[in-house]
């Protein structure tokens, strides 16, 4: 199945050769779960939110907002969530008291 994507990934250096996917994320994400690969996407723009959403439940995964006008948060966005995996929410609520405000 070949997907159209936006014009904007027609555009010189775009991720897609053409303009044409030759697969879609829901499919990728198939890929992944099999693999117990979970995926943790990171939004800029609500438009992303329900796609990333998406991501994330078809992974295992979990998706979260990212604020773009800090410059640490991604830096607690990965933290976080590792530290949610490793050890659950108790270690993640130490990162936070220690390292947030």
């Amino acid at each position: 199945m070949k997907l159209i994507v936006h014009a904007s990934n027609k555009e010189p250096g775009a991720f897609v050769s053409g303009g044409v996917l030759l697969t879609d994320y829901r499919e990728e994400c198939t890929h992944l779960k099999r693999k117990n690969i979970k995926v943790y996407p990171l939004y800029l723009h609500e438009q992303a939110k329900a796609t990333f959403d998406e991501i994330a439940e078809m992974t295992g995964g979990e998706s979260k907002s990212l604020d773009s006008s800090n410059e640490e948060s991604l830096i607690h966005a990965i933290c976080e969530t590792a530290l949610e995996d490793i050890g659950g929410i108790a270690m993640q609520d130490k990162y936070r008291a220690q390292y947030r405000n």
